[in-house]
């Protein structure tokens, strides 16, 4: 198994180079209502004080980066792209081979996915095997990969909680301590402390030994905006016609 300071000097060094190319990073500051779920953050993430106030350094998340795309640009068909991608590199050594977790805000998206998925496999030899999270949870360290099969999990991004409740799973049952790579399509929203915004710390939490790839039409937040590593929002669709 990893060591978790292994991530973390990982996470440095990005930081160091994206500094580079955008030294204008915010911080994120622990201001929560919620002690439990501060707690938390506290726990897996590295904290400062400067001016009597508590954040989080940036560095904790620069394992991210966003797609932020119009609807109905292709988005969905870059997602299944870089699940194989993700795949190819982790069969090479070159990133840890994490599972794989798709997280979308609706049920339509998430029927709009599987049939993208569905299109791909009937053209493709390689096959998206999905499945639901929920009901395949204990299968993450045991699922067989067989060849030219990708297995990915797939679960409602509104059903992510801080405690398990039927439909429901909490964040720390599905941590995997946090080596996830997690795919975020149209769960981005909230804004002020809201459920919404609780769970974006639940996604930084269990992917914060992974990576967290947003996809989005409509991405508000700075963080967001300044990992953004393709833009094609609705101006720039316009704009290429």
């Amino acid at each position: 198994p990893r060591k978790t300071h292994d991530d973390k000097k990982r996470k440095e060094s990005l930081f160091k180079d994206l500094m580079v190319f955008n030294g204008d990073i915010g911080d994120i500051q622990l201001v929560e209502k919620d002690s439990s779920l501060l707690d938390d953050m506290r726990k897996h993430f590295t904290e400062k004080t400067e001016d009597g106030k508590t954040f989080l350094p940036f560095s904790n998340f620069v394992n991210k980066m966003g797609f932020w795309m119009a609807t109905g640009s292709g988005k969905t068909y870059v997602m299944i792209k870089l699940i194989q991608i993700l795949m190819k590199l982790s069969e090479k050594k070159l990133i840890p081979k994490n599972p794989i977790l798709i997280l979308t805000e609706s049920n339509f998206l998430m029927g709009q996915i599987r049939s993208t998925i569905n299109t791909f496999n009937s053209n493709s030899q390689q096959k998206i095997i999905w499945h639901d999270l929920k009901d395949d949870l204990n299968t993450i360290d045991t699922i067989s990969q067989r060849p030219n099969e990708i297995n990915i999990y797939m679960y409602k991004s509104g059903n992510i909680v801080e405690q398990t409740k039927q439909k429901e799973l909490g964040y720390e049952e599905i941590d995997n301590n946090g080596n996830w790579y997690v795919l975020l399509d149209e769960a981005h929203k909230g804004s002020g402390i809201t459920e919404e915004q609780k769970r974006q710390k639940f996604f930084s939490i269990i992917s914060r030994n992974g990576y967290l790839f947003n996809f989005s039409a409509t991405l508000t937040q700075p963080e967001d905006i300044r990992t953004t590593v393709f833009n094609f929002n609705l101006p720039e669709f316009l704009k290429k016609g």
